[in-house]
């Protein structure tokens, strides 16, 4: 199999692994490796310590949600490496759009409902961090996802006030009360 770097079209995005899809475009590869060339074509500039505690807290969750309809569907996770590959449906929502999903609003609160029930702030549901397959939306890179605190909260307010609003302004107030 043939691993071919992918580069996002978001210079802004990408800042710790390095992003691989296999030649047929069914699967993804993160490596979390010092100096890896991340999907913005740079070298990440994360240190040593911040890359291997992001890839503990991603490979943890990706363990722990394996299961769950809207997470990639996992294939493996090679620890000596810190690699992980899960299926690809194709490109992110910020490239791919959401307007096919006409439930998109109740799919996401039912997410961070399962968030709240957990006690977790995922901290970072960027459009280019959600992707679809049969119209259903998929989450993916848990690698900021925290236990939640009261320190936190603006954190996540700020994931759903600047990246999830753009999805419905009117998912706002129901995200917000589930903080």
């Amino acid at each position: 199999m043939i691993w071919e770097p992918y580069r996002h079209p978001d210079p802004n995005i990408g800042r710790v692994a390095s992003v691989y899809l296999n030649d047929d475009k069914t699967l993804i590869k993160r490596h979390f490796v010092l100096n890896g060339i991340t999907v913005n074509g740079k070298a990440t500039e994360k240190s040593e310590e911040y890359i291997e505690k992001k890839w503990l807290t991603e490979s943890y969750w990706l363990t722990r949600l394996q299961l769950m309809p809207w997470v990639p569907s996992l294939v493996s996770i090679n620890y000596k490496e810190r690699s992980i590959i899960q299926e690809y449906y194709g490109p992110d929502l910020l490239i791919s759009g959401y307007k096919d999903i006409p439930d998109i609003e109740d799919q996401i609160v039912e997410i961070y409902q399962y968030f709240k029930e957990i006690n977790v702030y995922k901290l970072n549901s960027a459009l280019s961090n959600m992707t679809k397959k049969d119209g259903k939306v998929i989450m993916f890179d848990f690698k900021y996802m925290k236990e939640r605190t009261e320190e936190l909260k603006p954190h996540a307010l700020f994931e759903i006030q600047e990246w999830l609003s753009k999805i419905s302004p009117t998912m706002v107030p129901k995200l917000e009360a589930l903080l």
